[in-house]
């Protein structure tokens, strides 16, 4: 391990004097006196790095203090990786907002927020789907803690019907976990597509269900115009996304034409109550975080969803499934709320106080014992499409 002088250091790192100083005041750098000289090693090369970097992602220097206290270097680093993810998302919205205003100098006021709505809800699922690690934690969180016989997908799949040598779309397959779930159900003469707007999904996908030999095609696509001719398929799937759609309506519509006339159409959402123990803690831990579960449910949800379809569709059918989960590992529930980047406009907080989170997680379960937390969801059926009045 190298010593070096002040001088030496500042001239490395890009910084000055001063600052180095300063920063060993804090605790932040820690000097070593030799003869009457201060040196730092450099192993606080890294750890300058850091700083520097949790700056720019906008905390304090207590607050990187803190940070730098608990973890080893590596871990540090690692942690912000989250946090960065969303600030280049937040960035990404801003530049694609402006590309569009340069584009079309005319737009008015209310134009615009529906644009950065429409940029914000696409970078944030970009963000959230780029790889399948976070919906693989949630996923196996509520097949955990589930209380009923079958898990979701089981659930959603026992309410399903297929026609003999029917052609299936489903939107937003995820890493496949669904087909998984149902491997041994799906009728051998039907020909499965699946489509992701995210590449790593449909990669995940693929990868997970080879041996599905019903799955004849996986392929990004995105809803708003896929690439398939009209009334193709027999039945179409848009499970858990049609929520995140800001213009609903065209997803509707393009699901509609690739969609035959007595076809089925089958899609599941959010309840109001989703969740709800989860958002009432995490805004009494910091009132800026915010998972947008109102606004979701609004757009496509379990109380609304059916009106909705109904300009759509003569035949809706509605399912529901509610329960109350009981946690008591604290680790799962952490990593479960940390599984979230993307999934809601204001989650920077969450990442941004990782450590004073557990800890606030950890008080809260020595004195309640256990975690609540509402699942509430719902399917719908549609079948038997509106012909020109949408």
């Amino acid at each position: 391990m190298s010593k070096l002088t002040y001088r030496e250091f500042s001239k490395i790192s890009q910084s000055t004097i001063r600052t180095l100083r300063y920063y060993e005041s804090l605790g932040l750098l820690q000097d070593e006196l030799i003869n009457g000289i201060k040196y730092l090693d450099d192993s606080n090369l890294i750890k300058m790095q850091t700083i520097q970097l949790l700056k720019k992602a906008n905390y304090t220097l207590m607050e990187i203090k803190e940070i730098l206290s608990n973890r080893e270097i590596e871990d540090q680093l690692i942690m912000q990786q989250d946090l960065l993810n969303i600030q280049m998302t937040n960035i990404k919205t801003m530049l694609g907002l402006i590309e569009r205003l340069k584009q079309n100098n005319g737009m008015g006021n209310q134009d615009i927020y529906r644009e950065f709505l429409r940029i914000q809800n696409a970078s944030n699922l970009q963000l959230q789907f780029q790889t399948p690690a976070g919906l693989q934690t949630r996923i196996k969180f509520h097949q955990h803690h589930t209380q009923f016989h079958d898990n979701y997908h089981q659930w959603m799949f026992s309410h399903y019907s297929f026609t003999p040598q029917a052609k299936i779309l489903e939107i937003g397959c995820g890493d496949g976990s669904f087909w998984l779930s149902n491997a041994d159900k799906i009728p051998n003469d039907v020909e499965i597509t699946l489509t992701d707007l995210s590449e790593s999904m449909v990669k995940e996908s693929q990868q997970n269900l080879k041996h599905i030999k019903q799955i004849k095609a996986y392929e990004i696509a995105d809803c708003y115009h896929l690439l398939y001719s009209d009334h193709q398929f027999d039945i179409v799937i848009a499970n858990h996304v049609l929520m995140y759609f800001e213009d609903l309506s065209s997803t509707l519509n393009e699901i509609c034409r690739v969609l035959k006339i007595d076809g089925l159409f089958y899609c599941s959402t959010i309840g109001k109550e989703m969740m709800k123990e989860r958002d009432a803690l995490l805004s009494k831990f910091d009132k800026k975080i915010s998972f947008d579960q109102p606004i979701l449910y609004q757009k496509f949800g379990y109380e609304n969803g059916k009106e909705k379809l109904a300009h759509y569709f003569n035949d809706i059918q509605l399912y529901e499934r509610k329960e109350i989960y009981q946690i008591t590992d604290l680790d799962e529930y952490y990593h479960f709320l940390l599984s979230s980047k993307g999934l809601g406009s204001g989650l920077e907080p969450l990442y941004k106080k990782q450590d004073k989170l557990y800890d606030y997680l950890k008080q809260y379960q020595q004195r309640f014992e256990h975690f609540k937390l509402t699942s509430h969801v719902g399917m719908f059926v549609s079948k038997n499409i509106k012909l020109g009045e949408h």
